[in-house]
């Protein structure tokens, strides 16, 4: 059995598995192995709807081509989201683009100045979350 790539179902918020050091967020599609295909957590998983194999590396949830368009809420709720399971920065800034940053502060009501970058934003909703 070869590789597989999987993405995440319709109603799936995320997928982790520690045991395999395996996060799927919304969007991403990741290549599981045979090892990783074999375990407990990701057949269930596979049979339970939760993952979906795709054939497609870079699908995502965009279906047909069809582009998704994110409201200021939706991208607040993503990135509190992989905040909470994601603890490498670095992916996080990668995901969300400067414009995606700007709508999560302003949904959150944090101010924006036109030199801020994406960490700036980024450290100032995670110490106004810590604050709270």
């Amino acid at each position: 059995m070869a590789n597989i790539f999987v993405k995440l179902g319709k109603k799936a918020s995320s997928f982790r598995d520690q045991s395999l050091n395996l996060t799927i967020l919304p969007g991403q599609v990741k290549e599981l192995n045979l090892y990783q295909q074999n375990s407990r957590k990701v057949k269930a998983a596979l049979n339970g709807g939760h993952l979906v194999i795709t054939t497609d590396p870079k699908a995502g949830h965009e279906e047909e081509g069809a582009k998704v368009v994110k409201t200021p809420e939706s991208l607040s709720e993503e990135f509190f989201g992989m905040v909470e399971v994601e603890k490498d920065v670095n992916k996080i800034l990668r995901y969300f683009t400067l414009e995606q940053f700007k709508q999560i502060a302003e949904f959150n009501s944090i101010e924006v100045e036109e030199k801020d970058t994406k960490k700036d934003i980024y450290e100032a909703l995670t110490s106004d979350d810590d604050e709270e």
